[in-house]
């Protein structure tokens, strides 16, 4: 039976997700997928709700917009306004809401004892109960006889017992992988910090600020190992299960790995039903700002080891790193 067929059994909840890595390209995958005649895709990218228990805030956003732009005369337009129905105003959503904001609370309240760095977490983990997986698993009962996922690159991180109880939820679950050279991934996170003010600009002139940013903010550092990802990943989830796409590939030939996807997927690789170009790339137009030969070698020196580990589980493309 393959992923498209469960759907028309006691499937629920999603039948993938794509854990990352942050730019990586899971825009490119989202956009992809959300054209794709065998997928709903949710309106959302990012559900971030084994992380954050939801993204409640940025979908009000998008359900303004969405209301705005009179979209539900789209494609799949109803379906995405009974998403954003079920998502923010159902009772069970309301409960989900209140948890929401009491770990909100608790990330901003949080004094930790000692000084974090590398893999130390800042505060402690969003752990849903089973009222909280079941509305989240409800979110894709809309997808009708279609196959559909969640792409939220922060799933990356999550605690080895979280990814146990995905596991044990979901014990079909498909998971995509998308593996960049840390080096290149971590440089674009920071102009994007930067970008967004998050950061200030002079950092982009020195590595031993992006160096002390990285060791010191679990935002970047636990983003920026994919063979602690596969690793955390793949001592709960079947190997077999896990999909491994190389962003070097995705800029050479696009097309390839949306029809490797598909495979994976069990879905037809005659993907789009609108015709959505393979290259197609929401941020082509972003100014993009190389990294600088010396930083390029401290950051070379930096990741080191977690290239040779890359190359060991992964080979590909990470080979040429």
């Amino acid at each position: 039976m393959n992923l498209k067929d469960s759907r028309n059994s006691n499937q629920t909840g999603p039948e993938f997700l794509c854990i990352g890595m942050q730019k990586a390209a899971t825009r490119w995958l989202y956009d992809q997928l959300r054209s794709h005649i065998d997928v709903w895709m949710p309106p959302i990218k990012e559900f971030h709700f084994f992380n954050n228990g939801f993204n409640f805030d940025r979908v009000y956003n998008l359900c303004g917009k969405f209301l705005k732009r009179h979209s539900f005369k789209e494609k799949d337009g109803y379906i995405d306004a009974s998403f954003f129905f079920e998502a923010l105003f159902s009772d069970n959503a309301k409960k989900q809401y209140r948890i929401y904001k009491n770990y909100k609370n608790l990330k901003k309240n949080y004094r930790p004892n000692n000084h974090h760095q590398n893999n130390l977490k800042p505060y402690p983990p969003y752990e849903p109960n089973y009222e909280s997986i079941e509305w989240y698993k409800s979110l894709f009962m809309l997808s009708v006889g279609r196959i559909s996922g969640d792409i939220t690159p922060a799933y990356c991180f999550l605690e080895s017992k979280i990814i146990k109880k995905i596991a044990l939820e979901f014990p079909n679950i498909k998971i995509i992988l998308l593996v960049r050279n840390p080096i290149d991934r971590l440089w674009s996170q920071i102009r994007m910090a930067v970008r967004r003010g998050k950061l200030n600009e002079k950092i982009l002139e020195s590595s031993k600020d992006i160096l002390k940013i990285v060791n010191h903010n679990y935002h970047f550092y636990l983003r920026s190992f994919p063979s602690m990802t596969y690793k955390l990943w793949s001592g709960e989830i079947p190997s077999k299960n896990i999909g491994i796409f190389f962003f070097d590939d995705i800029c050479l030939n696009p097309k390839k790995v949306i029809i490797e996807i598909c495979k994976f997927l069990n879905i037809s690789s005659k993907q789009t039903s609108t015709k959505i170009d393979s290259h197609y790339d929401q941020k082509a137009k972003q100014y993009k700002i190389k990294t600088p030969d010396d930083i390029k070698k401290e950051l070379k020196s930096f990741f080191s080891k977690e290239i040779i580990k890359c190359q060991e589980l992964f080979g590909g493309p990470s080979i040429n790193w």
